[in-house]
């Protein structure tokens, strides 16, 4: 599961930033396939794992950052809504599967309230929030343990990236630090306590 979103992940941040370069030069055809595509993936990812909201904040604030506040992003999100929705229909499985009475029933979507708690993490909602105290203690856990994990090379390269990239790009930096604070603003505040995770 978090394989497969990860690498939603990656297609999305991809074919994202694609559209904005494609849109930014003007090749509306381009812009055009790839923000569908990216709609598609964005339903399909969402189908896979609700973690994919957490991309929300940084997509939002490029899109708007390129386009401003204006009728023609509204148009642009609207037109890509129906993608959007057609990439979620892999839920309409879960009520179906579920009726059989498999020997795995993770939430039992089988009825449309089940269904519905299934979708908004009914199962999880106890362990976000738990405390501040806790939110601090996994904040420092992260920066403790990214370095013994990973090693102290890809610190320092995650750094100087993002020193190059708010040189480079302003919109580009904040974007990725979205992505990064938005990540590890939920992680921090799950109080889910999984070594894998």
């Amino acid at each position: 599961m978090y394989a497969f979103h990860v690498l939603f992940v990656s297609i999305l941040c991809w074919l994202f930033l694609k559209a904005v370069v494609a849109q930014a030069e003007g090749r509306v055809r381009d812009f055009s396939w790839l923000s569908q595509l990216f709609a598609l993936c964005l339903g399909l990812s969402f189908a896979n794992h609700m973690m994919t909201v957490l991309l929300a904040p940084a997509f939002l604030y490029l899109c708007f950052a390129v386009n401003g506040w204006s009728r023609r992003a509204g148009i642009a999100i609207a037109k890509v809504v129906p993608l959007f929705l057609a990439g979620l229909i892999p839920y309409l499985y879960l009520p179906v599967r579920a009726s059989e009475a498999p020997l795995m029933n993770w939430g039992d979507p089988s009825t449309l309230g089940g269904l519905w708690r299934h979708l908004n993490a009914h199962t999880f909602r106890y362990q976000m929030f738990r405390s501040f105290e806790n939110a601090l203690q996994k904040l420092g856990g992260f920066f403790t343990a990214f370095p013994r994990e990973f090693g102290y090379a890809p610190v320092i390269l995650v750094v100087a990236g993002f020193v190059l990239l708010a040189k480079r790009s302003r919109r580009l930096f904040v974007f990725a630090g979205l992505l990064f604070l938005t990540c590890l603003f939920y992680t921090i505040n799950y109080g889910f306590e999984d070594p894998n995770y």
